[in-house]
């Protein structure tokens, strides 16, 4: 019995003992099988700028490529085929440098008729024949009225020189002595082989100028009278011209040769006070980036400030408005037109108006206070939030002069290769006939060349150097003749197309910069816990993304911009050309403004659809269209708040800019009007010609550095707008899908992360 209740016990022993060891191998294996849960990430969770990407708009890039290979295509021919040096030296009217080449003898340039030479465009060539001389004229001389004396012509009253003698040395080259010989001196002036008439002139920057003195020297039978009248001659192939006509001209010329002069002061008061200037730039410079710093504190002040003071200004004009209106008697008389500002106010209607505008401002900014206040603090903290970002990532500051230089590559290369087109224009010949009453009355203007067959008109384009044509009607001898040196018709097709190359350069620079500062906010904002998991490459990492990935987007959307400017440019024109014919039609006016107003405010929508289309091409990496219709629909969702920043971003900008600069011109001033005695003591100013120079210099550079400065600003809150918006639609603070955005937004809007408490810890 014993034995038996002994084994029993040792039984439900090891019954025991072998259910504890299934026991501990079944919590080992799950032990084994079940790894331990890490923590969520939310900045591994993949919902900032996306790393998997494809290339975008492909097809934009390669037809970038092919229109690039075209523009240096473009560039290599106008180099071949044109000469800068034409617009920096004297050129005749065959487009021949004087004093080079077959013109080494002849360093100087004469104008047929200078009266022609009114506008500036007198450094470039005048609508007159000009010729390359070895001497500016000495005398002053009309072989047009010689020509008309009833005598015959004696070359001893003119010196023993007779008038053709006198004129060759100031005809132009294509005159052969056959032509010399068997045309009259009346004919060489019609045809515009020899000048008309000519006056005493002395050289200035290879220019024959009249040298206008009471007493112009002359022969005794044929000079330019200086009477009374002031008229030198009439009944000449140029008309009527008068001393002050001539002195008009002059002075014309020599204002406009005259910038070479100003230039070298210039150059002069650059190279005397440029480290003064250096000095101020990188003074602008660092008072942008104190700025920026400083709005993260200030906006909200400066917003709030801004609205109260124009809230007190607009309620003490309303009143003033009000008192005016109700104390004034009625106005009896018809309101006058006046531009005396008290004719004005004195009537009760003006108060009125004033009233009505004024009060209408205040309520509605009243209105924009009272129930928009929650959109308002949302723009100021997105302002904060953008100065964050820049404070928390200086490099982006400094990388606005990166495309700004690439723009200025591009922007040097079209001018060059523009001024290389101008330059390679092509010699035009005219058809010219001797006028001739009958011929007029019995031919026409139609003859032809009985040799070839081949009908020509006066006027018409001819082949350079042809013989002379006979016509079958008796008309004069008829010749083809030098026109002007212009442009041809292929020239200005390609400076049409070098101009496209400069918007499309310009545009694609400035699109790139863009993208790349968005991707880079973009990776600011969807980190989690900033600044501990911030990249420390996070610019150049999105500037490789930018490269490497989206080149065609940023073709795509320059491409757009560069035709709407392209339109504008040829509306332009168009206007320009119509104008001459179209000086009072109204229509016409009324048709072209509303063009030009149309296609301005495409170009402005198109510029604010593409900086947003970026925006969301850099976080999620999709092409140009989709990321343009995300971000519009993304933005009409939210217009109200897009107004709003909109609104008040502008506002901070411009404050901004006006402070940078005002600080900037002020001190400048200061400085070199010597109103500090101890700091003029101390830097020895140097001596200036224009002595305000370097201030409106260093003002510009500022305007420029501050503008490039808060253009990364700008992005900056643009990008955080984007992705604070995107934020709202796609989390709702829960553990797997948690707000990136501040604690103020959350509290703001009345979200909060829930959860884990160590997830909820933003910024």
């Amino acid at each position: 019995m014993d034995g038996e209740k002994k084994r029993l016990i040792e039984k439900e022993e090891k019954e025991v003992r072998d259910e504890k060891e299934e026991t501990d191998e079944v919590v080992k294996e799950d032990v084994i099988a079940d790894p331990v849960v890490e923590e969520y990430d939310p900045d591994k969770s993949g919902a900032g700028p996306i790393k998997d990407r494809s290339c975008t708009d492909i097809l934009c890039l390669g037809l970038l490529l092919a229109f690039l290979v075209l523009w240096v295509i473009i560039g290599m021919w106008g180099i071949k085929n044109g000469d800068p040096t034409k617009l920096m030296y004297p050129t005749n009217s065959f487009g021949q440098i004087c004093g080079q080449g077959e013109h080494a003898d002849k360093p100087f340039l004469l104008f047929f008729d200078l009266t022609k030479c009114i506008s500036l465009s007198a450094l470039t060539g005048c609508p007159t024949p000009q010729v390359c001389v070895k001497e500016c004229p000495s005398d002053s001389f009309s072989p047009w009225m010689e020509s008309q004396l009833p005598i015959p012509e004696v070359p001893s009253i003119l010196g023993g020189v007779s008038i053709k003698d006198r004129m060759k040395p100031f005809c132009t080259q294509d005159l052969t002595e056959d032509l010399l010989a068997r045309l009259s001196v009346g004919q060489l002036m019609e045809r515009k082989y020899c000048p008309p008439w000519w006056v005493h002139s002395t050289n200035i920057l290879g220019r024959c100028l009249p040298s206008l003195t009471s007493s112009m020297p002359g022969n005794s039978s044929g000079s330019i009278p200086s009477s009374d009248t002031g008229v030198v001659f009439n009944n000449s192939p140029t008309g009527e011209i008068s001393l002050e006509t001539l002195e008009n001209a002059v002075k014309a010329l020599s204002k406009a040769l005259g910038l070479r002069s100003l230039g070298d002061k210039i150059i002069a008061d650059l190279s005397a006070s440029w480290w003064f200037i250096v000095s101020g730039i990188f003074l602008s410079m660092l008072i942008c980036l104190l700025w920026i710093v400083m709005m993260r504190w200030t906006a909200g002040f400066l917003v709030w400030t801004s609205m109260l003071g124009t809230m007190i200004v607009l309620t003490f004009v309303t009143n003033m408005a009000y008192t005016k209106y109700s104390t004034m008697p009625e106005d009896l008389t018809p309101f006058p037109w006046s531009f005396n500002p008290g004719d004005y106010l004195e009537r009760r209607g003006t108060w009125f108006f004033i009233l009505i505008i004024s009060g209408s401002f205040l309520a509605l900014l009243l209105l924009v206070t009272v129930s928009m206040r929650n959109r308002v603090a949302i723009a100021i903290e997105l302002i904060e939030e953008g100065s964050v970002a820049c404070s928390q990532m200086l490099c982006t500051l400094f990388f606005p002069p990166l495309p700004f230089v690439l723009q200025g590559a591009v922007l040097l290369w079209g001018f060059v290769i523009g001024i290389y087109l101008l330059t390679s224009s092509s010699r035009e010949y005219r058809v010219v006939m001797e006028e001739d009453e009958n011929r007029l009355l019995n031919c026409g203007d139609v003859c032809w060349n009985p040799t070839t067959n081949l009908s020509f008109s006066l006027g018409e384009e001819c082949t350079a150097w042809a013989d002379n044509f006979t016509s079958v009607c008796n008309c004069s001898t008829v010749g083809c003749h030098f026109f002007r040196y212009g442009p041809s018709t292929l020239a200005q097709t390609l400076q049409l197309i070098n101009l496209f190359g400069i918007f499309w350069g310009i545009f694609f620079m400035e699109a790139f910069g863009q993208l790349v500062l968005a991707g880079a906010f973009a990776g600011w904002y969807w980190t989690f816990k900033k600044p501990d998991n911030l990249p420390a490459n996070g610019l150049s990492a999105s500037f490789y993304r930018s490269m490497r990935y989206h080149l065609g987007t940023v073709a795509f959307g320059s491409l757009i911009i560069a035709i709407l400017r392209m339109i504008r440019v040829i509306l332009e024109k168009i206007e320009g050309k119509m104008a001459k014919y179209h000086q009072d039609n109204m229509i016409v006016k009324g048709v072209l403004c509303c063009c030009k107003c149309c296609f301005w405010c495409l170009e402005k929508f198109m510029r604010f659809l593409n900086r947003n289309a970026y925006i969301m091409c850099a976080v999620q990496g999709k092409n140009f269209c989709s990321s343009a219709k995300d971000a519009f629909f993304l933005l009409l969702r939210n217009i109200a708040r897009l107004a709003v920043l909109t609104g008040v971003t502008n506002f901070l900008m411009f404050l901004s800019k006006i402070v940078v600069v005002g600080i900037c011109a002020a001190l400048s001033y200061i400085l070199f009007s010597g109103s500090i005695k101890e700091v003029s003591s101390e830097l020895p100013l140097p001596p200036l010609n224009f002595p305000l120079l370097p201030t409106i210099l260093i003002s510009m550079a500022a305007y420029l550095i501050s503008s490039c400065f808060f253009s990364v600003y700008e992005m900056a809150i643009d990008t955080l707008f984007l992705c604070f918006l995107q934020d709202s639609e796609i989390n709702d603070g829960s553990v797997e899908k948690p707000f990136y955005m501040s604690r103020k937004l959350m509290k703001i809007l009345g979200k909060k992360n829930v959860g884990n408490e160590e997830s909820s810890k933003t910024k």
